[in-house]
């Protein structure tokens, strides 16, 4: 399953991200900072505000 997360560096997005983490997800972590890559967790860095990039789209996440 792939799983978009916005938010994914603030507060609830890192407790969440403990928990995806060892699951069997694929996760999208969109977030005004950059992070690398991390297990099963990718980053991109993305303004929600704007139109979504190609790497969401190319994603297609399953699960916001």
């Amino acid at each position: 399953m792939r799983i978009l997360i916005t938010g994914g560096t603030g507060f609830i997005g890192k407790s969440l991200l403990k928990v995806l983490k060892n699951q069997n997800f694929k996760i999208l972590v969109s977030s005004r900072k950059s992070y690398k890559k991390n297990f099963n967790i990718s980053y991109t860095k993305q303004d929600m505000g704007k139109d979504l990039n190609s790497t969401i789209k190319k994603f297609n996440p399953e699960i916001l």
